[in-house]
């Protein structure tokens, strides 16, 4: 073992930075940070240093993955995301909410209904484009709008929940299946 923490946090650093991309749970990047630093027999830092790292390099990578879909919606794409975020329907829920509710028993008039249902969804935008790149397990994260998605940082805020939406038209999208 070595004594060296200025190079422990750099790779610790680097580590977490490339596991951010695919992980999003903080533990989940610890541990990657921690087999990197074993394996180049280095002391471990503190699990408080760590700990802030991973909340640190997780808001970076996050707030960027978002300003890349964000950019990739264009303006009228976020403004119709965003639309979904403000607009309230007839019971005072948001319509984002209606994209989470799920299908119902089938029949003929539910069927039409989700045709309708589905054909709103793909004049909202191509969500395969925007989330091109972004890892299943970061989308899935997003969508359920999960403790670790780093939407304490301030330019997350707003993108995390356009993206969380992005997230819920493609999963309901890849549900409804080739139209």
């Amino acid at each position: 073992m070595v004594y060296d923490q200025p190079r422990a946090r750099v790779i610790a650093a680097e580590a977490m930075s490339k596991a951010a991309l695919a992980k999003n749970n903080p533990p989940d990047l610890i541990n990657v940070a921690l087999e990197r630093l074993i394996e180049a027999s280095l002391e471990l830092p503190g699990f408080t240093t760590l700990d802030e790292m991973a909340a640190r390099i997780r808001a970076r990578v996050n707030a960027e993955i978002f300003a890349r879909i964000c950019e990739r919606m264009g303006p009228e794409g976020r403004e119709r995301i965003g639309a979904l975020l403000t607009t309230t329907g007839p019971d005072g829920r948001t319509l984002f909410n209606r994209l989470k509710k799920p299908a119902q028993r089938a029949s003929w008039s539910r069927f039409r209904k989700q045709a309708e249902y589905l054909d709103e969804i793909d004049a909202l935008g191509d969500t395969g484009v925007w989330l091109e790149g972004v890892a299943p397990t970061k989308i899935a994260d997003f969508r359920r709008g999960g403790r670790h998605s780093g939407r304490r940082h301030p330019v997350a805020v707003r993108a995390g929940q356009a993206v969380g939406a992005a997230g819920v038209l493609g999963a309901r999208r890849a549900d409804a299946g080739p139209r």
